[in-house]
């Protein structure tokens, strides 16, 4: 009904103004960012020469999902983005994420990626050591062998 066309078209356009609202504002952090690096590099010149030494377009390609071909799929009645996996925020509350993910959350709390891995290989290598220091694998072995050894007593008097 034209009804629903007029308010489908105003939906449109108030998302449209929003959109580009969040656009205007990333532009200006960006262009804010980049300024930054100006004045930290003393010229754009300096920037350019930065890039042209450090950025590798391969690696770039690899970890911004560039040569997959679809962008996003549909699992579950869902549609999960593929593209540029470095800028998605995870979704899983329990540590877990995908590849490449910027940060992991636990709870309501973020942790940058790095410490986060750092941390968990800590307190694996903890484990590791008191399992090993304690002889904790021989311990758990004798015992589970020693309870399937029992054999129960059906002895008659």
């Amino acid at each position: 009904s034209e009804l629903v066309a007029s308010e489908t078209k105003d939906y449109l356009m108030e998302l449209d103004s929003c959109f580009n609202k969040e656009k205007n504002e990333a532009m200006t952090e960006w262009e804010n960012k980049y300024n930054e690096l100006v004045v930290q590099l003393d010229s754009a010149e300096e920037l350019v020469q930065l890039k042209r030494e450090y950025h590798n377009k391969s690696l770039a390609d690899l970890v911004l999902n560039r040569k997959e071909i679809d962008k996003i799929i549909e699992k579950n009645y869902k549609f999960i983005r593929k593209d540029e996996p470095i800028y998605m925020i995870p979704t899983s509350t329990a540590g877990r994420a995908h590849f490449y993910a910027p940060v992991k959350i636990i709870g309501n709390r973020s942790f940058d990626t790095l410490w986060f891995n750092i941390l968990v290989i800590w307190i694996f290598s903890f484990i590791l050591y008191f399992t090993l220091y304690y002889d904790l694998i021989r311990k758990v072995v004798t015992t589970i062998e020693d309870f399937r050894l029992r054999k129960p007593d059906n002895t008659i008097h």
